[in-house]
């Protein structure tokens, strides 16, 4: 029961940020926060892919690891996934 409760306030908060008047790349950087607060993860990053493939994304990730994820967009594995709404195969 706990567990439940605390997935509900957690996507209860999430729907608050979509729902707010702030910029896209705010939202996503206060996801971001909610992820890193409340899942014990050490690293997070959230994409957001636009219809041109542009990339907005909201990221913690250290700058000797951030290549990785900003290469994605030119990634065919990321861009297969994308268009098939498939996972990525894990590494």
């Amino acid at each position: 029961m706990a567990k439940n409760y605390s997935t509900i306030t957690i996507l209860q908060e999430i729907m608050v940020i979509l729902g707010s008047k702030i910029q896209p790349i705010k939202k996503l950087e206060k996801i971001n926060e909610v992820f890193l607060t409340n899942f014990g993860v050490a690293y997070s990053t959230i994409i957001e892919i636009g219809p041109d493939f542009n990339i907005v994304k909201a990221s913690n990730v250290p700058r000797d690891m951030i290549t990785a994820v900003a290469a994605l967009n030119k990634n065919p594995d990321f861009i297969e996934s994308l268009e098939n709404n498939t996972l990525l195969p894990q590494v």
